[in-house]
């Protein structure tokens, strides 16, 4: 979905470059759309099964499916590229007709994008190893005893700051997404934060199976408020529109829903050895919108 130039030799040139960008992939179609007068739009995002990723060289997720849906009934032409989070969230606000999915909207970046959502995300919940009976969490405030891995620059860092988790003493940051799930694993962290639609992706990079790990703790859904196509201030406005009602069109049909059955399988507690904290695990287990 690459609106580059109107030469198909020229858009094949500058689609070759943007594909040797080092850790990046890019989805690109119609090289032509220009001279129709078609509106485009570039799209940042990152590696973040199942929302956004890439599989046998193809990027796909929920998020990159949903939003590819309301750029064609919006008759916009998309180009999604990946990079690592800290340079897609740099290059959407530094790009005009720009956006970024899979983004929190958090307080700190309200005013940052314009918003249109929320699209595909998960309750968030703090973990521990089932294995850890040396912790015992018995209210928020004893959180704070312990130490908690997250990636550096992610929405969850003032969160877990409220938390009463700090840098200097507590706050282990990891400068890439799901870099804390090994020391997770090896005890060096006591706890990681994931959501019912991440959580068995993250284990995998420790080869931890979802009854080995216990949730201790849910994140208030309003401090994250779901993920959401964030949009460059500068984008025109009537891209913003069109999308926006393409977005209210397809979630009156609950196309979301759709693409979601098709990546995850709702995690049933019961039914995979999961015995610990049931109660919070329903509500870990909950997709939100």
């Amino acid at each position: 979905m690459n609106i580059i130039s109107a030469s198909k030799s020229v858009a094949l040139m500058v689609l070759m470059l943007t594909l040797s960008l080092p850790k990046s992939h890019a989805v690109a179609q119609n090289p032509d759309s220009e001279l129709t007068g078609q509106k485009h739009l570039k799209i940042y995002t990152e590696t973040f099964p199942p929302y956004n990723y890439i599989n046998d060289g193809k990027l796909q997720g929920i998020n990159v499916e949903f939003v590819q849906a309301m750029c064609e009934l919006a008759n916009i032409q998309c180009e999604f590229t990946l990079y690592p989070w800290n340079r897609s969230f740099r290059a959407a606000q530094n790009n005009k007709n720009s956006g970024l999915i899979s983004a929190a909207r958090t307080k700190e970046r309200r005013e940052l994008f314009s918003w249109i959502g929320p699209v595909s995300s998960g309750q968030s919940c703090i973990f521990k190893l089932s294995s850890r009976d040396d912790i015992q969490i018995k209210d928020q405030a004893s959180l704070s005893q312990y130490t908690m891995g997250t990636a550096r620059d992610n929405a969850y860092e003032k969160i877990l700051e409220a938390l009463g988790f700090t840098r200097t003493k507590n706050l282990i940051l990891f400068p890439t997404k799901n870099g804390d799930v090994r020391p997770f694993a090896a005890q060096r962290v006591d706890f990681i934060i994931g959501s019912a639609l991440t959580i068995e992706h993250q284990l995998t990079q420790a080869e931890l199976a979802l009854h080995e790990v216990t949730p201790v703790h849910v994140i208030d859904k309003q401090l994250l408020n779901g993920n959401f196509l964030a949009l460059n201030l500068e984008t025109d406005s009537s891209i913003v529109t069109a999308l926006q009602r393409s977005y209210e069109t397809l979630t009156e049909q609950n196309m979301l829903s759709t693409i979601e059955a098709k990546y995850i399988r709702p995690i049933q507690p019961e039914q995979k050895g999961i015995l610990n904290n049931l109660d919070i695990w329903e509500e870990c287990a909950k997709s939100i919108r």
